[in-house]
């Protein structure tokens, strides 16, 4: 499963989340295996 949040800065899960899904400058992009984190990376937001 991969999640999706929101992030004032691109510093993986250490990122400050943004209120403004859309608005935001970075997305952190999390690949989710069961309980188990596979993948974490930040995006600028287009």
């Amino acid at each position: 499963m991969r999640i999706a949040i929101s992030a004032d800065d691109p510093n993986g899960l250490d990122s400050v989340v943004s209120p403004h899904f859309g608005r935001c400058p970075y997305y952190i992009l999390v690949d989710v295996e069961g309980q188990e984190v596979k993948d974490v990376r930040a995006v600028n937001n287009p």
